[in-house]
């Protein structure tokens, strides 16, 4: 699964340098001689301003209709009755209401309610009276003033201002258009009127979209032709230049004003009765699309030469590495999954979407909701433990079972292996409980399997793994090639007389595998059951001495010490106090736990690495013997040495056998056949012909050039 998701990586990769190199030029070509068509440029430009006109008129409606969805809101809120809106403890509330509905619309620079009863306004920044807002800010004079309350006064349906309605130099809200909407929106009987300041340059803006980098004009009227408001991107045209254009009726037509010939669209909304028109110079049209045939030519062979000479380079260099790729991540993809598979038990990972998605990379797919691990402790007095490991880890590569399914992964500091089981229920564990017991017995005898507990939580997983590591230490009274479960039926044997036994080891074997959060959760419920106890302060502290004992011994197998901590912990002087000093303690200890384990990696490949140049030369030496020798599994050891020399077992053997032996050829006169058979090789002729294959000569040719150089 991670092979294939790189692969497909680099194939997208592939595919989109192949579209930009081969595809683009032939679009660019394309719209290029598309552009350049005299009459059909003409049309489709014009239609384009259309198009523009219309969407320009739509969002116009859409902005339209937000205000009046506005209004239709403000009608009906309790919080913006005259009532609320007048009365001087609710006033406040109203104001901040109408701030509320501005926000939900960007357009809105300003919105007021007004009752026409009343001689306020109210706006969602304070209120206003009449005289304040429309002389002292609009700059009304007494006739603008008495026009404009005659119009909010009489409104039966929405109006807008243009934004030189109140033309006066006093006017403070210079370029705002005044949108007026008469409330309840419904009804015939109006009662108020819901006010928007809406900028000039809102619709504007639009209009100079439309118009883009072409020259022109671009006005909107209402349904009496006047203008609410224009825009233009250069020329001396005026409104009233167009009164020979029939206006009234939609479509694209042709005029000529001031001798120059322009092109003249108009859009009408149904929804809003205005009427949308540009008025563009068609000359600057063929300008644009000004063209040489023998040029359009040029540029075509140009670039599907050019196109086809850069996917083929580029499609033999994209294509050269995947081989290569593939190879490598064939090796490397069970490297990825066991890390997947030791951070999952591990309990590294918090986020469950980020842990199915990696694990998903390297082929680890969760279909059922529950979760628990089996622990395979294995045990050192049988000769062929390393080989029973490794045909058990064989069979788990693809085990599948009915609602179940197992992951197996070499835990190789404990010469063992955990199993992370993904299961539909308790029934459907039982069953995978069994098939790996059978499993594990016709791998061969010597093996314990301890059960965690199941979890519906896949970042629970690691409490599992520690639990059915711990139900492991039972096979002392148990023996070998049993099955324990973490939490045994029956009465449990308390250690202390007052903590049950598997706590007592799933403590322990958090500290030793370097678990953090399971270590401080086992200990918390330990502390905590030592809370509720009513028992004399004397035993209490006994009982806290158990815990502390617990904690000790693990830290002595790991050879861990702090002294300072460790006298505060003896000399604690309450429970929460001996908790905070544990727990610090325990993140010590924690990370021994994974020193340790990083310590006996590196000795371990440092005596894998001495082992094979040590005994490279028998001829019997093997990649199963080498890993019974350092009980490993074969899988592991293989992928541990391509992490190691970059290449397999074999070539790396082949590697110290062939450098052997053109040693021996540069510094002695033995014969071949004795040299080949020393580094532990017995079929000298097959040894001559890959040597010669490798060095391109054979071992006598080799011998003969070396000693001529010196």
């Amino acid at each position: 699964m991670f092979n294939l998701y790189i692969k497909s990586k680099v194939f997208q990769r592939y595919v989109f340098s192949y579209l930009i190199i081969f595809f683009v030029p032939f679009i660019v070509m394309i719209l290029f001689i598309y552009h350049q068509t005299d009459e059909t440029w003409n049309n489709e430009i014009e239609e384009a301003n259309r198009n523009k006109l219309l969407q320009a008129s739509e969002l116009t409606y859409n902005r339209i209709k937000e205000m009046n969805q506005i209004s239709a809101r403000i009608t009906y809120d309790s919080d913006l009755t005259p009532y609320m809106v007048s009365h001087p403890y609710s006033s406040r509330e109203a104001i901040k209401k109408l701030g509320i509905y501005k926000s939900s619309t960007a357009i809105i620079d300003e919105i007021f309610l007004f009752y026409r009863d009343s001689q306020n306004m109210y706006s969602d920044r304070g209120y206003y009276s009449v005289d304040t807002l429309l002389k002292r800010i609009l700059g009304a004079n007494d006739i603008e003033k008495e026009r404009f309350l005659n119009l909010i006064k009489g409104l039966k349906t929405p109006t807008v201002l243009p934004a030189d309605y109140f033309g006066s130099v006093d006017n403070k809200r210079k370029g705002t258009m005044l949108f007026l909407c008469p409330i309840p929106p419904h009804e015939t009987n109006k009662h108020g009127t819901v006010i928007y300041f809406v900028q000039d340059d809102v619709f504007q803006n639009m209009m100079h979209s439309a118009l883009g980098d072409f020259e022109g004009h671009v006005y909107i009227l209402n349904d009496n032709n006047d203008i609410i408001t224009s825009q233009n991107n250069g020329g001396e045209l005026q409104f009233k230049d167009l009164e020979s254009v029939d206006l009234s009726a939609e479509g694209i037509s042709q005029a000529t004003i001031h001798h120059t010939k322009y092109s003249v669209v108009t859009v009408r909304s149904a929804e809003t009765g205005w009427t949308f028109v540009m008025a563009m110079p068609t000359a600057q049209f063929f300008k644009k699309a000004f063209h040489l045939p023998m040029l359009l030519l040029f540029i075509a062979a140009w670039l599907i030469l050019a196109g086809l000479a850069l996917a083929l380079f580029f499609a033999a260099h994209q294509y050269r590495p995947v081989n290569r790729m593939q190879e490598r991540m064939s090796v490397q993809e069970p490297y990825v999954r066991d890390q997947c598979l030791l951070k999952l038990l591990g309990g590294s990972w918090e986020d469950p979407d980020n842990i199915r998605e990696v694990c998903a990379m390297s082929g680890i797919v969760f279909p059922y909701p529950n979760f628990f691990v089996v622990y395979v402790s294995f045990d050192d007095l049988f000769s062929h433990e390393a080989k029973v490991r490794s045909t058990l880890l064989k069979k788990l590569e693809g085990w599948h079972l009915q609602d179940a399914i197992g992951f197996g992964v070499e835990l190789i500091h404990d010469h063992a292996i955990a199993v992370l089981i993904n299961c539909l229920n308790d029934k459907s564990m039982e069953n995978a409980v069994r098939d790996l017991e059978q499993q594990k017995a016709d791998s061969g005898r010597g093996a314990t399997m301890g059960v965690g507990g199941i979890y519906d939580d896949i970042t629970r997983v690691h409490n599992s793994y520690i639990e059915a590591s711990a139900a492991t230490d039972y096979k002392f009274a148990s023996g070998t090639d049993t099955v324990v479960y973490f939490k045994p039926s029956g009465a449990q044997i308390g250690t202390s007389g007052w903590y049950q036994s598997d706590i007592h080891l799933k403590l322990t074997q958090s500290l030793k595998k370097g678990n953090k959060q399971a270590a401080a959760e086992t200990l918390g419920m330990m502390l905590h059951q030592l809370k509720t106890f009513r028992v004399p302060i004397y035993l209490l502290r006994c009982y806290c001495f158990d815990v502390i004992n617990i904690v000790f011994r693990a830290a002595a197998s790991m050879e861990y010490a702090n002294a300072a901590l460790e006298e505060k912990i003896v000399n604690f002087t309450s429970i929460e106090d001996l908790e905070t000093l544990l727990h610090q303690f325990n993140e010590g200890v924690c990370r021994q736990a994974a020193q340790n384990k990083e310590m006996e990696r590196l000795l371990l490949s440092e005596q894998v690495m001495l082992y094979i140049q040590k005994h490279f030369r028998e001829s019997d030496f093997s990649l199963e013997g080498t890993a019974a020798h350092f009980k490993l599994s074969e899988s592991y050891l293989s992928r541990f040495i391509k992490e190691k020399a970059d290449i397999t077992f074999m070539q790396y053997l082949w590697e110290l056998r062939l450098n052997a032996v053109k040693r021996e050829l540069e510094h002695t006169v033995k014969p071949i056949r004795t040299i080949v058979q020393e580094v532990g090789y017995l079929d000298t002729p097959n040894f001559i012909r890959k040597f010669k294959k490798t060095e391109g000569l054979t071992p006598g040719e080799y011998r003969k050039r070396r000693a001529d150089m010196l």
